[in-house]
């Protein structure tokens, strides 16, 4: 079972936005649209269920963390990261902070046990999330993004179905 300090961890990772850090640079998708080629500047503005990722470094429990860009592998490479669910905001204007959260949080939450297979709190999977900061709003972002990962190793393939 995941620790409610991972969890914490997890659900504190929030937002995303361009800022001018590293630049954003295109990644290479099959015809299917899967990434084909490693990219450690992809845009985060660009992210697709079923994308994989590398990791994107240390996350700070105590606030949330701003991504302009995230290491993208292909899903058959080890990698830390699986997107495994998204939705649009459907609301005309940014929403609280704490409303973004909570909606992205129960949505994540849903999608999780019927992707894996197993409810989160019985899983030893761990999941991330991300949604939308006053910045990329203003920029057309209106996603919602989860993301799963196994804490204790590198995953190659996909995690569908896992039942851990």
């Amino acid at each position: 079972m995941t620790s409610l300090r991972t969890f914490l961890t997890a659900a504190l990772l929030g937002g995303i936005f361009l800022s001018g850090c590293s630049l954003p640079t295109e990644t290479k998708r099959d015809d299917d649209g899967n990434v084909v080629e490693a990219n450690e500047n992809a845009s985060v503005m660009d992210m697709q269920v079923g994308d994989c990722y590398g990791d994107f470094g240390s996350i700070n429990s105590d606030e949330s963390t701003v991504f302009e860009t995230l290491p993208a592998l292909p899903c058959d490479e080890p990698h830390d990261y699986e997107v495994f669910a998204g939705k649009k905001i459907e609301a005309k204007s940014l929403p609280a902070e704490s409303t973004l959260w909570s909606d992205t949080e129960e949505f994540c939450m849903k999608k999780f046990a019927s992707f894996v297979g197993i409810s989160y709190d019985d899983s030893t999977l761990d999941l991330v999330y991300f949604y939308p900061t006053s910045e990329s709003w203003d920029l057309g972002d209106r996603d919602m993004t989860c993301l799963i990962e196994d804490p204790d190793q590198r995953t190659a393939g996909t995690l569908k179905n896992a039942k851990r």
